[in-house]
């Protein structure tokens, strides 16, 4: 089965990048990374409560004792250099601004998807547009010639 890519969805792709940096400015507080994840969690709903399961069961993982780019293992939501860069960031002790900066990374991607659609989507409403307008124009007009023709 294929996992779907977070850059193909910019939903999937903004709900990831907001729980982390929830999960960023949590750590930067002083929460510890457990309680961090199991404060997020909650808050990712709607289309992202796979993302709130992912979470919690990160959690329970670390609790037991594997590593956080270990306990990341939802393909769907975290890709395979998400999680290098957080074994990065752990093993630096930096954990953070990685989380941060991935974050802002998955914001751009979206935006800039985001971008794409609708640059697709502006000549393909003004042809839409430019058809209405079009039968409108012709049902005006055409009562005119058929008046035109009897008379």
């Amino acid at each position: 089965m294929k996992v779907p890519n977070n850059h193909a969805w910019p939903n999937r792709g903004v709900a990831l990048a907001r729980a982390l940096r929830r999960v960023a400015e949590l750590l930067r507080s002083g929460l510890p990374l457990v309680e961090a994840l199991r404060v997020t969690a909650p808050s990712c709903r709607g289309l992202s409560t796979g993302l709130a399961m992912a979470l919690r069961r990160a959690a329970r993982r670390i609790e037991s004792g594997d590593d956080v780019s270990e306990s990341l293992d939802a393909p769907a939501w975290f890709d395979a250099e998400l999680r290098r860069l957080v074994a990065v960031g752990e093993a630096g002790g930096g954990l953070e601004p990685v989380l941060l900066r991935v974050a802002e990374r998955h914001e751009r991607q979206a935006d800039r998807l985001v971008d794409r659609l609708s640059s697709l989507l502006e000549p393909a409403a003004i042809l839409v547009l430019a058809a209405l307008v079009g039968t409108v124009v012709m049902a005006a007009v055409l009562p005119l010639v058929k008046l035109q023709e009897v008379l």
